[in-house]
Parts: C-alpha cells; structure tokens; sequence
C-alpha cells in the first residue's frame, strides 16, 4: 500500500484466497465448538490450538513469510532454502542493514545482487554506500537459490558468511566479506 513499493512475484494471487480461507478456518472452528459445546470442552481445545500455533509464530517472527509447515519440517529438517524460496520478500534486508550499520566498517560498499531496489527503504549509515563492482566490502542476499549463479561474485565471498539469519534451521539471508 505504501507508494513506490515493488509488488512481489506472484503474492497479489494468493492475497485474493486469504479471505475465502478464513471463512473455512472460521466454519470449522465453529464446527468443533458446536460438536465439543456439549462436552464442555471449548476452552480445552482453543488452549491446545494456542500453545501449538504460538510457539511457531514466535519463532518466526518477523518472517512469518517463510514459514514451512510440519510436514516439510519432518522431510526435510534443515535447509529448506535448498528446495524451497522461504525468503524473497526483502524482509530481511532490514535486520542485514541493522547489522551493517552496527558493525560494517567505515565507508564500507555493500553489493546487493538480488533486489537492490528494496535497499532505500531502509536507513542507512551515511558513510556506506551500495553497488556491486570490484571495490565492494560486502555482499548481502537472501537465500533465493536459482540467483546462486552469479558466478563473478561468488569466487570473491569468504569461506563463511560473517552474519546469517536462520529461522528453524533454514537461512534467510546472508552476508559475506569479500576477499580481495
């Protein structure tokens, strides 16, 4: 809603059954409040629906966007950005420029390669600046594994990514130092 904001891929699609899911969510809560009224015990089950859905909210937050369910937990327990998109919002782009303004050094340039036009929205220390070219300090993307071929960059990262962020075992974003 906010002007000049980029719409994502697909996600105006799936906006659109938010609603009509909902009303199913809605129906059947009301289906399993009739059916237990009689036995008394709605608040036992909403306190079960609670301490199930609660815990995962709170370890997701803020990227409630890349939530995987259980059952895809189950199959493949650690790094789904390997099989699936879990990040490509920009969300986390948020927490990795926080994290540069914290702890990158002075007048340092920082690559984007994937969705560099989300980086104005957030703020930024003055003295760093951001383009991808030879002198770049850092590189920072989140997992979006079909762009991984970029293959100019990728022989200039360091072994390691010097701050990740990870949600259920999965990474969202990284940033790297990059070896000159």
């Amino acid at each position: 809603m906010k002007p000049g904001i980029i719409i994502y891929d697909g996600i105006r699609h799936f906006f659109l059954i938010i609603p009509a899911m909902m009303l199913i969510a809605a129906l059947g809560l009301c289906w399993l409040f009739d059916f237990l009224r009689y036995k008394s015990y709605e608040v036992i089950s909403c306190c079960l629906l609670l301490l199930i859905i609660v815990p995962q909210i709170v370890m997701m937050h803020p990227y409630e966007g890349s939530y995987v369910n259980e059952v895809t937990r189950l199959v493949i327990p650690e790094h789904v950005e390997n099989y699936f998109e879990v990040e490509y919002w920009g969300l986390t782009y948020k927490e990795g420029v926080h994290w540069l303004n914290t702890y990158a050094r002075t007048d340092a340039i920082v690559c984007v390669p994937l969705s560099p036009h989300l980086i104005p929205f957030y703020q930024t220390r003055k003295d760093i600046r951001f383009g991808c070219h030879k002198d770049s300090d850092y590189m920072m993307f989140f997992t979006r594994n079909y762009h991984y071929l970029i293959p100019h960059y990728v022989t200039l990262l360091t072994s390691e990514p010097i701050y990740t962020i990870e949600r259920y075992h999965s990474d969202l974003l990284y940033i790297y130092e990059i070896n000159h």
